[in-house]
């Protein structure tokens, strides 16, 4: 429903409750928990975890109520820089109304102390309808921009609901709780994981953690939303990392090859993929890290944002997990297919039905269709370099690695070897096209 989280991801964790890397999703949640347990009506905000510099955000707010009610009351508290904005969402669509914002002073809130300045909000939703039988989700924005990575409280006072439902006094309002703190967590780490379906987000001068699995001495496809300078690269991968760049494709329909150009590149650009070489391996747990970085990612409705490329053929990067290489849709009367290409242990692969989704901060190819066409024949494939005459890159093959098995018109396996039981038509077995009679 909201963007709870800006990251998810796993970090070395500290035995420090005040240590931001104490905490992660799992713990937050834990800690809530014990919360709503204690009461069988409470308004508490739900604690969450967001990078440093996440700008405005939206903190849930949870009613928890035994009974149907028609409108809620609370007011928030939060730490110094963090400014509310004027309205709140409730279930993404319904608006509370936002009664007043006050500033208070150092010390002074409810009896309680606080170290630095703290910000109160009066929220009363719009009147609605609520049986009890399941928790209403608010979601108050507030602009976190000016909070350095720490663990802060989010206060709830003053919370209320108006039921006619087994009220407390005669304007039938039903306190529920006068100061419930949970955790608002600003970790200086944004984590990117390979895993994630969620699309990365804005930030500035941050440091990154990239859960991106990338295999030793093999060419593996990287596509990032955010720069690294050559000196980045040399400290994070090693001094002995090769990057290139694609930068076209040659068909040679008579031998049946595919040249693929790329361009050797020192440093990496954002949203723009590249192939990466490194003689250590990264694993999903651990990944890599690169300090203060700007994330800038295009548009997530900008489709052709991540592509080096043009309407011939190019390099496409994806930042979501899912990111699928074959589809087949029908238009009309007719099936149509899309068959992209990807890179795996120096080699190219074409996709069929039987490929799994890639993952994120990789990138896929696509060629035009005689092309894709002569994948299935067992074309081979050459690379150039900085435009010098055809060769191949250091280890990467020349020669196609084709599925092997049976596969049908529509990229469906039908055979692990054999032709026989199949009816009458046209195969493609071990990259081969065959035509049972």
């Amino acid at each position: 429903m909201f963007a709870l989280l800006a990251f998810a991801g796993v970090r070395a964790q500290s035995n420090d409750p005040t240590d931001p890397s104490y905490w992660d999703e799992e713990k937050l949640a834990a800690f809530d928990a014990q919360i709503a347990a204690q009461y069988d009506d409470v308004i508490y905000m739900k604690s969450s975890i967001f990078p440093a510099g996440s700008g405005v955000v939206e903190l849930p707010i949870n009613v928890k109520s035994h009974a149907p009610f028609i409108n809620v009351q609370f007011r928030t508290v939060m730490p110094n820089g963090a400014y509310p904005l004027d309205e709140a969402d409730l279930a993404g669509e319904m608006k509370v109304i936002i009664v007043g914002t006050d500033r208070i002073a150092a010390g002074a809130v409810d009896g309680k102390n606080f170290t630095d300045e703290g910000y109160t909000q009066y929220v009363t939703s719009k009147q609605i309808f609520c049986t009890g039988e399941d928790d209403v989700f608010f979601s108050v924005k507030f602009d976190i921009t000016n909070l350095e990575a720490g663990v802060y409280d989010l206060v709830v006072n003053s919370g209320a609901i108006l039921s006619g439902f087994a009220p407390d006094d005669a304007n039938g309002r039903r306190q529920v709780n006068d100061r419930i703190v949970t955790k608002l967590v600003i970790s200086d780490e944004v984590i990117l994981d390979e895993e994630s379906e969620e699309y990365p987000g804005t930030y500035a001068g941050v440091n990154v953690k990239v859960l991106r699995t990338i295999s030793a001495n093999n060419w593996n496809t990287l596509c990032l939303p955010f720069n690294m300078s050559e000196e980045q690269c040399k400290e994070v991968f090693g001094d002995d990392v090769q990057l290139a760049e694609y930068t076209g494709y040659e068909y040679n329909e008579e031998k049946e090859l595919i040249n693929v150009r790329f361009t050797e590149i020192s440093s990496i650009t954002a949203n723009r993929p590249c192939i990466i070489k490194v003689s250590k391996a990264t694993d999903h747990e651990n990944g890599f890290k690169v300090k203060n970085v700007d994330i800038t990612p295009v548009d997530e409705e900008m489709e052709d944002g991540l592509t080096c490329g043009d309407d011939a053929g190019g390099m496409y990067g994806t930042y979501v997990n899912g990111t699928p290489l074959y589809t087949r849709v029908k238009v009309g009367k007719q099936w149509v297919e899309t068959q992209y290409v990807f890179l795996s242990g120096n080699n190219f692969y074409y996709a069929t039905a039987d490929s799994k989704p890639m993952k994120g901060f990789r990138a896929y190819f696509w060629f035009e269709d005689e092309a894709i066409t002569a994948l299935a024949d067992g074309v081979k494939f050459n690379f150039s370099v900085n435009d010098d005459e055809p060769t191949s890159i250091d280890g990467i093959s020349t020669i196609e690695k084709v599925a092997d098995g049976v596969y049908n018109v529509s990229g469906q396996k039908v055979s692990d070897s054999s032709l026989e039981g199949l009816p009458k038509g046209v195969y493609i077995v071990n990259g081969k096209k065959v035509f049972k009679k």
